[in-house]
């Protein structure tokens, strides 16, 4: 099986909204860590906040993804439930789409989400959620940001050169 180069990320599009990105392929191992990451970070989040979460790039979520994902969903349920104004997921794949629901319906989240086609309709949903919330989006910055900016988490041991402290 080959591995994309490029490994999952985080970026802040603006106060209160993040974006979460995967490649066409993540292995097991760098998913837990990048997950372990987004945890450790997500207690320092401006709140209320909300998930843009990009999955039309990987080609399949294995039955052991969908347990990490399970667990994580899990671990931060607390602090989701309080705090998550939205979650939107980019999900154009039938098949990821699929993958996506049955995971959910197995272990429902504790935040509004929507699944939606593009990163421009999670935007809109995201804004709303955070707007319902009394959070005024700069959502100019935001949309700007949706397809370009620095990570903020990236799994370490899958870092590009160019990402390396030196």
């Amino acid at each position: 099986m080959r591995v994309s180069s490029r490994a999952p990320e985080v970026r802040k599009l603006a106060p209160h909204l993040y974006l979460q990105s995967y490649p066409e392929r993540v292995l097991p191992a760098t998913l837990e860590r990048f997950l372990a990451g987004v945890e450790r970070a997500v207690g320092k989040f401006e709140r209320p906040y909300a998930w843009i979460t990009d999955l039309e790039r990987p080609e399949r979520i294995s039955k052991t993804h969908q347990k990490i994902i399970a667990a994580f969903e899990a671990r931060v349920a607390d602090l989701d439930r309080a705090h998550c104004a939205a979650s939107a997921l980019v999900v154009q794949r039938g098949v990821i789409r699929a993958v996506m629901s049955a995971v959910f319906w197995v272990h429902p989240p504790v935040y509004p989400y929507r699944l939606v086609a593009s990163r421009e309709a999670a935007l809109d949903a995201c804004v709303e959620g955070l707007r319902s919330q009394g959070v005024a989006l700069d959502v100019h910055t935001a949309r700007a940001r949706l397809w370009e900016g620095p990570p903020l988490i990236v799994p370490r041991k899958q870092m590009r050169l160019s990402q390396r402290p030196m």
